[in-house]
């Protein structure tokens, strides 16, 4: 491919900050696994293995240099925090390139340990929705991308963020 081509984003799923106690750690990397393997799943979008954006979390720098040191153009990072039996995880998408936080959604969830993988699977769930959707924020984005980029053979991939990018704003242009 062409250097003036769009190639289909790379997203990583960093692991999330545990703010909570320590034994919930388990959680944090089951969201994270979990997430990196739905993911992985989806059309369109290319994804950083769990494993490595695990490694990433020992390197110092923020989320934004870890994601883009996986080549990473978006990443999901996110805080678990414990309040009693309540659990509160925050989960954000940021586009690595400028820096912007492009969606968050927060979570609040009774701790019930029968019921930890209910909680992951209803996380996984709403963030897959929002995120990686046909018209979640990471389809948004790269249509944006597409617009006004004057290509005489745009890709496959190019030519379906400009139909989406049609669809969603309804203009000739």
């Amino acid at each position: 491919a062409s250097f003036d081509t769009l190639q289909p984003p790379v997203i990583v799923v960093l692991p999330m900050e545990n703010l909570g106690v320590e034994k919930h750690a388990y959680l944090v990397n089951g969201i994270g696994e979990e997430l990196t393997a739905e993911l992985s799943r989806c059309s369109g979008i290319r994804v950083v293995a769990f494993c490595s954006s695990a490694r990433s979390a020992t390197l110092s720098g923020d989320a934004r240099e870890r994601a883009s040191s996986l080549g990473a153009d978006f990443a999901l990072s996110g805080t678990l925090r414990r309040s009693g039996e309540r659990l509160r995880i925050n989960v954000h998408l940021l586009n690595v390139e400028n820096g912007e936080q492009l969606w968050a959604e927060r979570f609040d969830e009774d701790l019930v340990p029968s019921r930890l993988f209910e909680i992951e699977d209803r996380i996984v769930r709403k963030v897959l929705g929002q995120v990686s959707d046909t018209y979640g924020v990471i389809s948004r984005t790269m249509s944006l991308r597409a617009e006004g980029r004057c290509v005489s053979e745009p890709s496959a991939y190019e030519a379906i963020l400009r139909s989406l990018h049609y669809q969603l704003t309804m203009a000739p242009e």
